[in-house]
């Protein structure tokens, strides 16, 4: 490298000199521990640019140099004839020195300075005036560049193979513990931390509140017409004129709109999205507790919710992502809540006096000082524990999300108080071999009645008694039978069926009982009525897809004829008269008399049978009233009478069906019953 100055590159450089001093110290370990105690009294700012090891310190050294011996040359070359390019290289240099202070080890301040390091060694080198003591200094500040370099892209290596393999041990971890998550959700009770535990509680209020669902439709169109007129006249060789045509054309327009929209909608209540608020009253003392229970379907959207939002916060990682939304949909399946169970169970326990009333256990997170929101209850002291919000797996999956590991698990359920297990009993799951699902083999179909007294039937067989004169094993499929029919899509959990069998005993007894109970379901009833009962792990429902309930086909008629108004074709008259006096008497007389003998009532079972009661008997009202207006229509009030007075002794409220009666007892000549409808219902 040559420059067109009367001096080399060499002797720029080496006008500056070189300052050389001692460590005046008395060891290693002194100096660095002097260099120490400096570097801790400088600015924070400085102190993360000084250098943290040899090869940084030697770099800096390099650094520091260069700058000042590139200053050293600019003012030597100040006012010397063709100084320009030198003190611009110079410069050059300088900017180099800082840059390399103020950036330390990073690379693209590095390579650039290593480069131009070895540059000027070949100049010293190979200059007219050779200079090896600066070629070998500058040959030096090049192997620490290059040493410097080489290891920071080692490191960088090194960092991203040990982040890759530390990220995939994560993820892969953060699998695990998801898929543990959603294979069996972690039970709240009494051990988990931060719960607050209320013993011997008595219900005192309880407001239930069900789910819905609304569908509505909006139909509609637009017409438009739209009319122009106009004339047009031309004038032909006209005398003195430019032109000999003229035209004159005038539009005139008018338009009429004319939109037409309707809209119709349904809300339906979902009888097993069960929330309920709760008062209970403590024994111990004159205070209350609310108690707040989400519905399951408003647990599982909540957990839904929260790992959404933990997804979205993991989109910068892929892998970490693509792990949460595969087990995210497990998670949300595996919540269960026994919210219904337990509110027909409170409900049951109102009806006794508030002296007689069991005492419950209520575990969960205070939400002030007189409210929790409740993630167990336990009926008395030793009973099983019946899961409501998932408190356990909210607090595991934030645990996640922060970072955390997930706290430990108490073994759960509790140990009962009595450990003893009926001798000769089976092993859980054991009834699981001998009740296989209904899809397994060909299982006749079913006619279910229900209205006014039980009667089923298979392929023209009875098989009413076979059922009825096991009053346990038909307690069980008559109260799955009921859940069933309040949602075809409803289960009930092992734990909350054994207690409703067995209520009163410990957990352990409890389960062992059903365990037995649901055996002899398969072996000693019919295969019709014995194998439609599923169990699937820790959830029981019983299969009815392919029977005829007369449950259903109200459901049915209702569907058809609710919104008639009373505007019905003769054949429709017929045919929903021929329907009603088929459906005569409540639903499942017989339930009483059974629950009374298998746990004198004392479980929760009669609620979700009363709900049904309620139901049924107000789609009869609703049609009969329906089928007495439709012969007041077509003018037979004779034939009204009938169907009215049955609705009205079914809903005596029915101002409507009142209404309806008194009109035709008036078209009958009954003045005396028309007058007394009239005064008990203020009818005008």
């Amino acid at each position: 490298m040559r420059l067109n100055h009367r001096y080399d590159l060499r002797d720029m450089l080496g006008a500056a000199g070189a300052t050389v001093s001692g460590s005046g110290g008395s060891g290693r370990s002194e100096l660095f521990g002097r260099i120490g105690s400096i570097k801790t009294r400088l600015p924070g700012s400085v102190q993360r640019r000084l250098p943290s090891d040899v090869p940084s310190g030697l770099l800096f050294v390099a650094y520091v140099a260069t700058a000042f011996v590139a200053l050293g040359g600019i003012v030597q070359a100040v006012g010397e004839p063709d100084a320009v390019p030198v003190i611009l290289i110079g410069v050059f240099y300088v900017a180099a020195g800082l840059a390399g202070l103020w950036f330390g080890s990073n690379l693209f301040v590095v390579v650039p300075a290593t480069l131009l390091w070895l540059l000027a060694g070949q100049a010293s080198l190979f200059s007219s005036r050779p200079s090896y003591s600066w070629a070998l200094a500058f040959g030096g500040c090049s192997a620490v560049g290059l040493w410097v370099g080489i290891r920071s892209v080692i490191r960088d290596r090194v960092n991203v193979r040990r982040s890759s393999r530390a990220s995939d041990a994560a993820t892969n971890q953060l699998g695990w513990d998801l898929y543990k998550l959603s294979t069996e959700a972690p039970h709240t009770d009494e051990r988990l931390s931060g719960m607050a535990v209320y013993p011997d509680l008595r219900v005192g209020e309880l407001q239930r509140h069900f789910d819905q669902t609304t569908s509505a439709a909006i139909q509609g169109g637009m017409e438009h017409a739209f009319r122009l007129q106009g004339w047009t006249q031309e004038l032909h060789n006209l005398p003195g004129g430019w032109f000999d045509t003229a035209s004159h054309t005038s539009l005139g327009g008018g338009g009429v709109s004319t939109v037409q929209l309707g809209m119709t909608g349904t809300v339906a209540d979902e009888l097993t999205g069960e929330a309920f608020v709760a008062v209970f009253e403590q024994t111990a003392s004159v205070d209350t507790i609310r108690a707040v229970v989400p519905s399951e379907r408003q647990v599982r959207v909540y957990v839904g919710q929260l790992l959404a939002a933990w997804s979205a916060r993991l989109a910068a990682n892929p892998k970490a992502d693509l792990m949460t939304r595969r087990y995210a949909g497990a998670i949300m399946n595996a919540v269960s809540s026994d919210s219904s169970y337990v509110g027909d169970r409170l409900n049951a326990m109102l009806r006794l006096p508030a002296a007689e009333r069991p005492t419950v256990t209520v575990i969960g997170e205070p939400l002030d000082h007189h409210a929790i929101l409740v993630g167990a209850v336990r009926f008395g002291s030793t009973g099983p524990l019946y899961q409501l919000f998932p408190i356990a797996l909210v607090r595991a999956i934030v645990a996640l999300i922060e970072g955390r590991p997930m706290p430990p698990q108490p073994p759960s359920p509790l140990p009962p108080a009595n450990s003893t297990i009926d001798a000769g009993s089976e092993p859980e799951g054991a009834e699981l071999q001998s009740i296989p699902a209904a899809s397994n083999g060909h299982i006749l179909g079913l006619d279910i009645r229900t209205l006014g007294g039980l009667h089923i039937t298979a392929a023209g067989e009875d098989l009413t008694s076979a059922l009825l004169d096991r009053k346990v094993l038909s307690f069980l499929w008559l109260h799955l039978l009921a859940r069933t029919l309040r949602n075809p899509t409803d289960s009930i959990t092992r734990s909350s069926l054994a207690d409703e069998l067995s209520p009163g005993l410990d957990s352990s007894a409890q389960r062992s009982r059903l365990r037995g109970r649901l055996s002899e379901l398969r072996n000693e009833l019919p295969a019709a009525l014995g194998r439609r009962v599923k169990v699937e792990r820790e959830r029981i429902s019983l299969d009815l897809a392919d029977c005829t309930i007369d449950v259903r086909e109200l459901e049915d008629v209702g569907r058809t004829y609710g919104s008639s108004n009373g505007i019905l074709t003769s054949e429709q008259l017929a045919q929903l008269d021929a329907v009603l006096k088929g459906v005569q008497g409540i639903f499942l007389t017989e339930w009483d008399e059974i629950e009374l003998h298998v746990n004198s009532g004392r479980s929760g079972a009669g609620e979700v049978v009363n709900d049904l009661r309620k139901v049924t008997d107000s789609a009869i009202s609703a049609l009969l009233r329906t089928l007495g207006a439709g012969y007041l229509a077509h003018g037979n009030a004779e034939g009204a009478i009938a169907p009215l007075e049955r609705a009205l002794a079914i809903t005596p409220d029915d101002d409507r069906a009142a209404r309806s009666l008194s009109a035709a007892c008036v078209q009958t000549g009954r003045l005396s019953r028309a007058e007394e409808l009239r005064k008990e219902f203020s009818l005008v």
